[in-house]
């Protein structure tokens, strides 16, 4: 009975994916320091826009204090 199996190469896009994992990795160690950046990009990305949106936030929030106190 033959069975219907899937090629298990990578795609071009996914050897393209490690290269650059790979690549980062590569400099972080050449330059003695380990990242989020270069061990984990999609994490560091999404705790950099996490921060990004908790600065604007308390940006805000001292804007509002800051007005609300000037008019006291």
């Amino acid at each position: 009975m033959a069975t219907n199996r899937k090629s298990k190469g990578l795609s071009l896009s996914s050897l393209i994916g490690k290269k650059v994992k790979l690549r980062d990795r590569y400099e972080a160690e050449l330059n003695g320091e380990f990242t989020l950046r270069a061990l984990d990009p999609l994490g560091f990305a999404l705790l950099e826009n996490a921060g990004a949106t908790c600065w604007w936030s308390l940006q805000r929030i001292e804007a509002v204090r800051e007005a609300r106190d000037a008019d006291e």
